[in-house]
């Protein structure tokens, strides 16, 4: 499987025509020229020089102004030879590196999500026990109401009998 970098590029990067035409400028002149060639033992180091070796690191420089045109081109053209032969020998399954910065965000959210799980349940079991509570309610207001008029209904009746005792009382005190 060929990338598209190398579709109807015959003088591949990494192959020895391409080399050979670029004998007199390479990657290695450039390092040797600016001094990012230097091989140092790690044992042999002690913990200042480390600190001086890594802020010397070729990538990791603060300035980039005092290279020529020419070397700039030197290192962009080692970096698509790199990035290309790196596609061509892992196909389909390269991928550069991608450093998800949604995590945290991720994290927040299912925190959010979980107390408001929470929230929701306690707020549940309130409603189930005010519901309750008012069913109770409900259910004793409805037999005193029920009782009332049960008792009105009696009061009524007696109403009635004493009324009617009543005139039948002054019926008998007139006839007498």
């Amino acid at each position: 499987s060929w990338s598209m970098m190398q579709v109807g590029n015959k003088d591949l990067p990494w192959s020895e025509q391409h080399e050979a035409s670029h004998g007199s400028r390479s990657l290695d002149e450039f390092m040797r020229r600016n001094g990012f060639d230097d091989e140092v033992n790690p044992a042999d180091v002690d913990a200042a020089a480390k600190k001086q070796i890594v802020s010397h690191k070729f990538l990791q420089q603060a300035s980039s102004a005092s290279w020529s045109a020419e070397d700039t081109a030197v290192v962009k053209r080692a970096m698509n030879s790199a990035a290309a032969f790196v596609q061509a020998h892992q196909g389909a399954s390269y991928f550069p590196a991608y450093n998800s910065q949604s995590g945290e965000i991720v994290g927040v959210l299912k925190q959010l999500k979980e107390e408001m799980e929470g929230d929701l349940s306690e707020a549940q079991k309130h409603e189930q026990a005010r519901a309750a509570g008012f069913a109770e309610l409900r259910a004793a207001k409805s037999q005193q109401i029920a009782d009332g008029e049960k008792m009105a209904e009696q009061k009524e009746d007696e109403l009635a009998i004493t009324d009617n005792n009543l005139a039948e009382a002054k019926e008998d005190i007139g006839q007498e």
